[in-house]
């Protein structure tokens, strides 16, 4: 366990990790050349973790968010994935090798470009959706005298 959590908070980080597996098709009945799953719970629960705080550290800078006030189930599962494929998609460059055996070549561990690929076209669409999430949200927040304020402000 990476971090103390209260039982409520346990209850739905667990939940999101069993969505984020399923987001992930990370199971053993999808993964016939892994024999198993990918990804470990714990290393979904810091790829949660992680976006929860990319979250929090995007402008702009609203009141946190935790598992409890995570405002979008899709945002938490596209970060989840994109924080899981980074992680997955380094051990795939690092391990990376090639070999061949007579007239047959086998390739170990190569999938990182595929990977790349992959999470590109997730940040792409994240980054969007969270920027676009949090201005309506501070828009509204300032409306109610509870946003980032501006100058500009009539």
């Amino acid at each position: 366990m990476l971090k103390e959590f209260t039982n409520s908070q346990r209850q739905k980080l667990d939940k999101a990790i069993q969505y984020l597996r399923l987001f992930l098709r990370d199971d053993e009945n999808y993964n016939v050349l892994l024999n198993g799953k990918e990804s470990s719970d714990e290393e979904l629960e810091f790829a949660l973790i992680m976006t929860i705080s990319d979250y929090n550290s995007t402008e702009p800078f609203l009141d946190p968010v935790s598992i409890d006030t995570y405002p979008s189930l899709s945002l938490l599962m596209t970060g989840g994935a994109i924080y899981t494929l980074k992680s997955a998609g380094l051990i795939q460059k690092r391990n990376g090798i090639q070999y061949q055996v007579a007239n047959s070549s086998f390739q170990r561990f190569g999938k990182g470009n595929e990977y790349l690929n992959w999470i590109q076209s997730l940040i792409q669409l994240y980054e969007e959706k969270v920027r676009s999430y949090k201005r309506a949200q501070n828009v509204s927040q300032t409306l109610h005298m509870k946003g980032v304020h501006s100058d500009y402000l009539m």
